[in-house]
């Protein structure tokens, strides 16, 4: 038998399980023998049949329930160890599969759009339990390195049912199994219950994401951050906090009640020193007591969305606060709102021009003209980026209430003419367009053209005459264009030979082209989509070093609600 001689080089547990097996193997044999004369023996002992009978049937009751169920999980557990010792993944350092694991969970997916906080939280957690039941070495591989479990999650997720329930059931076993830096990201309505399992673990906090449409959610979990009872001080690098608003919200100044703290409390004092530390801070939509804030050299990322900050007096304090924040290399102004209240002719309120040396990348996006004047008129530094989408509101002078009031065009040539503008977006309507093509035109006349590299349109209707005004000689005066990308996005091209020409007009800089569009048919009676066999798609891919279709009906997601991500 194979049994028969073990060799001596073999390691202990080897031996033991081949000379556990070699005693199975003659146990059974021993069995087998007794069975087959069991009959014989018994009857020649004058056993009574019955009495027999009965012992068999224990023992084959033994034996199925012991002996059966042993040799199928030894079967099990053997083929199980031999694939994975055999295995290739099992060759891998524990190290490099750790890392093999980190960028299969956390690594951002190649989406065409940003995902949404609560989406990635999942995806992640979906990946974890994924990668858990596979076999115990991924298993022990996930459990022994924390950073897995460092995002902390109290989540409120739409999509119910079993998905809900995992995540909810996930936060204790995530507190439980992480070591070092955690992250939290909470939607789910705050109770006092989570004040037992987050207050042990602020030290521990680099980052806060909270999405909710309840003031009362944020306070809470700011509340424990800031209490004065905590043992070591929090160490957060990153705020990042989202409150729904109604729209009906904007209508009027802040009020009292509105404030995530009250501007006189302790709290608010607490909370405006935690700020000073930040790295970075991303509000949208919540009520901060901006006149209170200040901002360190720390601050390195600024973002602002769907802010009332009242008045435009308030937004140029906001600035020279602001103008501390030496290292800022990121700032982004979305959809914030002031109030203007001068006189019935509009007349640029006095500003603080202010120096951010280190910014980088300045966005902004969707502001009425008087509050994108008071941004952009009191930033001097001119070393940044500057993205710049305009609306219909880039005409519109906001007012208290539902007012509005209308700048001529020429009031925003002139603020566009002071700037340098990278990339420039403007969010049309093909049904209603808020500029006709000379003032659009106009518009981009106005936009350095040493400075302009990308310009994206979106839902706008592309005759002769649109094709026409932004053309490289319409454009540029006689300057060189920089030109280097076009975006056509939600497009109705009536003119495609023009839209041609235009193209052609800035080959010698432009190097890529997204288009997607609808065009008039040969009868001029109906939209069809373009597609790739399309003259206007084949004469682009021939002009332009690179070009690239996207469904007609595509919205990039700079001209969308932006979604609050992790």
């Amino acid at each position: 038998m194979i049994y028969d001689k073990i060799s001596q080089s073999i390691c202990p547990p080897i031996r033991q399980w081949e000379e556990a097996g070699a005693a199975l193997g003659a146990a059974l044999t021993s069995f087998l023998e007794l069975s087959l004369s069991l009959e014989t023996n018994a009857m020649a002992e004058g056993t009574p049949p019955k009495d027999l009978a009965t012992r068999i049937d224990s023992t084959l009751r033994l034996v199925q329930t012991l002996v059966d169920q042993q040799i199928s999980r030894t079967r099990s557990a053997l083929v199980q160890a031999r694939n994975r010792v055999l295995g290739p993944i099992y060759r891998l350092p524990y190290e490099l599969l750790s890392e093999i694991f980190m960028d299969a969970v956390f690594a951002a997916p190649d989406l065409p759009k940003p995902e949404a906080m609560e989406t990635t939280v999942t995806r992640v957690y979906l990946a974890l339990r994924n990668l858990l039941g596979v076999c115990r070495r991924w298993r022990n591989t996930i459990l022994d390195r924390g950073e897995f479990w460092s995002i902390i999650p109290i989540l409120d997720m739409p999509l119910g049912g079993r998905m809900w329930n995992n995540i909810n059931y996930a936060l204790p076993y995530s507190v439980e199994r992480s070591k070092g830096d955690l992250h939290l990201a909470a939607t789910r309505l705050y109770g006092p219950l989570y004040d037992s399992l987050l207050t042990p673990l602020t030290p521990r906090f680099r980052t806060i994401n909270i999405a909710t449409n309840d003031p009362s959610t944020v306070r809470q979990i700011m509340r424990v951050f800031l209490s004065p009872d905590l043992t070591e001080p929090p160490a957060l690098s990153q705020v990042s906090i989202y409150q729904d608003q109604r729209e009906s919200y904007y209508l009027t100044l802040p009020r009292e009640g509105s404030y995530i703290f009250s501007p006189d409390s302790l709290e608010e004092k607490s909370f405006e020193n935690l700020v000073l530390k930040l790295s970075v801070l991303r509000v949208r939509g919540a009520q901060l007591f901006w006149n209170g804030l200040g901002f360190s050299q720390r601050l390195t990322e600024l973002h602002l969305q769907e802010l009332l900050f009242g008045l435009d007096s308030a937004a140029v304090h906001f600035l020279s606060a602001l103008s501390s924040a030496s290292e800022l290399r990121i700032l982004k102004l979305i959809s914030i709102r002031t109030y203007y209240d001068g006189p019935f002719i509009y007349d640029t309120p006095p500003v603080t021009r202010i120096q951010l040396p280190n910014l980088q990348t300045l966005f902004v996006d969707d502001l009425h003209f008087n509050t994108l004047d008071c941004f952009l008129s009191s930033i001097a530094s001119h070393s940044h980026r500057l993205t710049l989408l305009l609306s219909t509101r880039c005409r519109e002078v906001d007012l208290l209430g539902y007012s509005t009031r209308t700048i001529s065009w020429d009031v925003l040539y002139e603020l566009l003419r002071k700037l340098i503008v990278n990339d420039l977006l403007l969010a049309g309507d093909v049904d209603t367009p808020w500029l006709s093509s000379s003032e659009l035109g106009e518009l981009t006349k106005c936009i350095s053209p040493a400075g302009l590299e990308t310009l994206r349109l979106n839902s706008w209707h592309l005759d002769a005459t649109c094709c026409s005004a932004l053309t490289y000689q319409s454009m540029i005066h006689g300057s060189s264009s920089c030109l280097i990308n076009l975006h056509l996005t939600c497009a109705r091209i009536q003119d495609y030979e023009a839209l041609i020409d235009m193209v052609n007009s800035h080959s010698d800089s432009l190097r890529r082209v997204v288009l997607g569009a609808i065009v008039s048919n040969a009868t001029k009676t109906s939209w069809v989509p373009i597609y790739a066999n399309h003259p206007l798609a084949l004469a682009l891919q021939h002009s332009v070093p690179n070009f690239q279709m996207v469904d007609s009906y595509f919205v990039p997601s700079e001209f969308e609600d932006p979604l609050w991500q992790l």
